[in-house]
């Protein structure tokens, strides 16, 4: 979304601003997110 990504750590939601790697690929980056976003669906569903 257009939101800050957040990245969840053990329970603790991390705020980061990849504005670096946006502003030189920012489909790149978008791959980059949607690919971490499965991976912690896939967590999630593993540690419950």
């Amino acid at each position: 979304g257009t939101n800050i990504p957040r990245i969840h750590i053990d329970g603790i939601e991390i705020e980061t601003e990849p504005l670096e790697s946006q502003e030189e690929s920012p489909v790149e980056g978008a791959k980059d997110d949607v690919e971490q976003e499965e991976k912690d669906q896939a967590k999630n569903e593993n540690d419950s």
